[in-house]
């Protein structure tokens, strides 16, 4: 979650091959990146971001941030921008377990169901954060997962998302990305 006055927001990078290293370092570098994530299929890094909010044009800082510093970064072909409208995080929330590793489902609902599948999600012991997004899909959800030598992580995965998410009336359809490597600021 984003720091009171703050706006998170999640760029997808579609990046050219044999650049995602570099485009990844140079991103770490930006201050307003917190975090980066390799990821594979249609994109291939993930990065949060976090820029002061302001009172008029809540947006303006993440716009002029993407357009004058991440678009400008060689090696960059594509970027996807999702700010999301509403944040919900679990109470006490103080973030990245230290054995954990994060995971990203982006959740298409029924239309009307978003505030009530954003509050099923929060039940789930590994969902930390969810948001609500434009777009395609209507939430984002944030899952955390602890780290274990005898389930490997993508196998946890799958089974929070099959036996947990898609069984929430109203979940029409999920997009699961589990990233490769990340680089988080503390």
């Amino acid at each position: 979650m984003a720091k009171p006055g703050y706006i998170k927001a999640f760029i997808l990078l579609k990046v050219a091959v044999g650049e995602e290293d570099n485009v990844a370092k140079k991103l770490f570098d930006i201050s307003e990146v917190k975090e980066v994530y390799m990821i594979t299929g249609e994109f291939d890094i993930l990065c949060i971001i976090e820029s002061e909010e302001e009172l008029v044009h809540p947006w303006r800082k993440i716009t002029e941030l993407i357009l004058k510093k991440i678009r400008k970064i060689d090696g960059i072909i594509e970027t996807k921008t999702i700010i999301p409208f509403s944040t919900q995080t679990k109470s006490g929330q103080i973030g990245l377990k230290e054995k954990a590793v994060k995971s990203f489902v982006f959740i298409e609902t029924e239309t009307g169901k978003e505030k009530y599948v954003m509050k099923k999600l929060l039940n789930i012991n590994e969902i930390q954060e969810v948001y609500f997004i434009p777009g395609k899909a209507d939430i984002l959800a944030v899952l955390e997962i602890e780290k274990s030598l005898t389930t490997p992580y993508p196998d946890k995965v799958l089974s929070i998302v099959m036996d947990k998410v898609r069984v929430i009336p109203g979940v029409r359809d999920t997009e699961t990305i589990i990233p490769d490597r990340s680089h988080i600021k503390p």
